[in-house]
């Protein structure tokens, strides 16, 4: 056979086998995405049956994490209020949202507590009294019910609280992480127990965290098993757990 006949031959092949893997691989996409939506719309209809209501965006599917050691951090009361007494207290106009986060960020950085994985959370601020609250994130995932809280009365910081973990390492296996849909499901098992048929229970935001079931900082636990669990924000402030290992 002629070289150049066969090579086109070869190219036509491959250029079919090509459109077929990419029909293929876009119908298998959309049956998926189908797949998805039928399961979101069904997961809807029962918390709506049951006077829950989804406000949020749900977060993507995960598939795997690692479990995370951490150590607890103590710190050093005095130290913290002897760099208080130091800080210069904010005038009038300084007394913004801006201006407390860049003080409270200079008395974190003074105290030596900062690093990448801390960020503002929140500022909350009322007449003359504000709260920075920082937490502490993980590869941009955060350990919950992990503080620190820097408190002014008057443009000054007056108290400090801190209740703190440091990520050492993961575990060595990684954790099949149950989809935010059987969160909600979970979620609504347990909120039932606890509101009755009539209570609206608004869902405002979902995320995925690193979470302890007990904080426990004393001199015979230095280390623990922070672990994956779906933490959902609901009517305004309230907080619950749902567990994200696939049981």
């Amino acid at each position: 056979m002629n070289w150049s006949k066969a090579k086109n031959i070869i190219i036509i092949v491959l250029i079919f086998t090509n459109i077929f893997i990419i029909s293929m691989t876009f119908l298998r996409y959309k049956n998926v995405k189908n797949d998805d939506t039928d399961i979101y719309q069904y997961t809807n209809d029962i918390l709506e049956e049951n006077n829950i209501y989804l406000e949020c965006e749900l977060p993507d599917p995960i598939g795997k994490m690692h479990a995370l050691t951490v150590s607890y951090g103590k710190y050093d009361s005095n130290m913290t209020a002897n760099i208080m007494k130091n800080m210069p207290k904010l005038s009038n106009e300084q007394q913004t949202e801006t201006g407390y986060a860049e003080a409270a960020d200079k008395y974190i950085e003074k105290c030596n507590y900062m690093n990448d994985n801390v960020k503002i959370s929140s500022v909350e601020i009322s007449e003359n009294r504000a709260v920075v609250t920082y937490k502490n994130y993980y590869k941009e995932i955060p350990l919950e019910e992990c503080y620190m809280k820097v408190i002014f009365e008057n443009g000054g910081i007056t108290d400090f609280d801190r209740k703190w973990m440091k990520p050492e390492s993961e575990g060595a296996t990684r954790i099949d992480i149950m989809p935010p849909v059987s969160a909600l499901l979970n979620f609504m098992t347990e909120i039932k127990e606890e509101y009755n048929e009539e209570n609206k229970i608004n869902i405002n935001d979902m995320y995925i965290t690193y979470w302890i079931d007990s904080y426990n900082v004393n001199d015979d636990i230095l280390y623990d098993t922070a672990l994956p669990a779906w933490c959902i924000r609901y009517n305004g402030n309230s907080i619950k757990y749902i567990s994200a290992i696939v049981q």
